[in-house]
């Protein structure tokens, strides 16, 4: 097993899978750690995806902050 990497990404959620995948395709060794059985984060474990309201069904928000601003 190869233990020279250049980037190490810690976790196996969709934007860690994206950083791998473009560091890859620059010819760099990536080695990614994901403690479940599984790419995608949440995206995937959990069926959240980033098209979901943020809202309840009374209208009120479920995050604040930059959400809220934008």
């Amino acid at each position: 097993m190869n233990k020279n990497w250049d980037l190490i990404v810690a976790g196996g959620g969709t934007s860690a899978v994206a950083a791998a995948i473009s560091a890859a395709r620059h010819s760099c060794k990536v080695l990614v750690i994901e403690k479940n059985s599984f790419l995608g984060g949440t995206a995937t474990g959990a069926l959240v995806t980033p098209m979901m309201k943020n809202i309840t069904q009374s209208g009120e928000a479920l995050t604040t902050g930059i959400i809220s601003e934008v």
